[in-house]
């Protein structure tokens, strides 16, 4: 599956950082969302400023773990939208995708 996913993104000439993941049947485990530890640990890995960064997922788990992790914007990608503490809902990844484009954009004419 990773090689897959970084075949696919580099057809269009990106490459992924790391990929971290936990394995850990624990709740309690600091890497196993809805804890913050991977995005914590891929922050120091990277110089990635959380505070400055999005988190994007298809659970509410992503959700929490990117606001337990201090992230400064969350979005659910579900096509039910249910209720949720994330900072945006989109139905699918082009909705997401335009909502990127649309927040960037805005972004950078500050």
């Amino acid at each position: 599956m990773h090689a897959a996913l970084r075949a696919t993104l580099a057809r269009d000439g990106l490459a992924l950082l790391d990929i971290l993941i936990c394995t850990a049947d624990d709740p309690a485990h600091p890497d196993r969302k809805p804890n913050p530890g991977m995005l914590l640990t891929a922050a120091q890995r990277h110089a990635i400023d959380l505070a400055q960064s999005w988190i994007i997922g298809d659970r509410e788990s992503d959700v929490q773990t990117g606001q337990h992790a201090g992230v400064a914007v969350t979005v659910l990608v579900d096509p039910a939208l249910p209720k949720t503490a994330a900072t945006h809902q989109v139905p699918d990844m082009l909705a997401c995708a335009a909502l990127l484009r649309r927040e960037l954009k805005r972004a950078g004419s500050k």
